[in-house]
């Protein structure tokens, strides 16, 4: 802007060199050859200035064009995140009217995925996208996975203790870590 101001007022001295000169209508050859050169000199800055015009016009448009892109992407990160939000109060809904075995057998097989998953991340020939990929479906199921052992957990402490111990022999069988497992929630209960 600084530069397109200093144009205006070499064209505004200019113009006015020219008029004076003009006015001492002086019929000498070395004044019509000044008059000349300036006139010219007014034209090149002249031009300077229309050209810095345009292109203060065309950064101004980018900025405005930068600056709608971002807004454009900040309501559609708030619109996927709404979505989410929503997938996983539906999820909760869903896993609250589920069994605990149903819940359970979900949790394996997430673990079961992630496994899987964690084999192609580690895997030396995976290529990067594949290994992106992967590492983005462990990151979703693990988060998935944090919600359901919540609900497992409420479930399971929302039990009577009987059926806590069932549970526990279940998962781990009639093993000395079930019975100390059982045993540990027995006393803080």
């Amino acid at each position: 802007m600084e530069e397109i101001e200093n144009l205006k007022k070499k064209i505004e001295r200019n113009q006015a060199l020219i008029d004076a000169h003009q006015e001492e209508q002086g019929s000498n050859i070395e004044s019509e050859a000044e008059l000349q050169r300036l006139k010219l000199l007014k034209k090149n800055h002249q031009t300077e200035y229309e050209k810095k015009k345009k292109e203060v016009a065309g950064l101004q448009k980018q900025a405005k064009n930068k600056q709608k892109a971002e807004e454009k992407v900040s309501r559609e990160r708030a619109k996927l995140d709404e979505i989410v939000k929503k997938r996983n109060l539906m999820e909760e809904r869903l896993n609250s009217t589920k069994p605990l075995d149903d819940l359970n057998e979900r949790e394996a097989e997430l673990r079961q995925q992630n496994a899987e998953g964690q084999a192609i991340i580690d895997a030396t020939d995976t290529s990067p996208s594949d290994r992106q990929a992967a590492e983005a479906r462990v990151e979703e199921r693990n988060e998935e996975l944090a919600r359901l052992q919540t609900q497992i957990a409420e479930r399971e402490d929302a039990m009577p203790l009987r059926e806590r111990i069932k549970e526990i022999f279940k998962k781990h069988g009639a093993t000395l870590t079930a019975i100390f497992t059982a045993a540990a929630r027995l006393s803080r209960s």
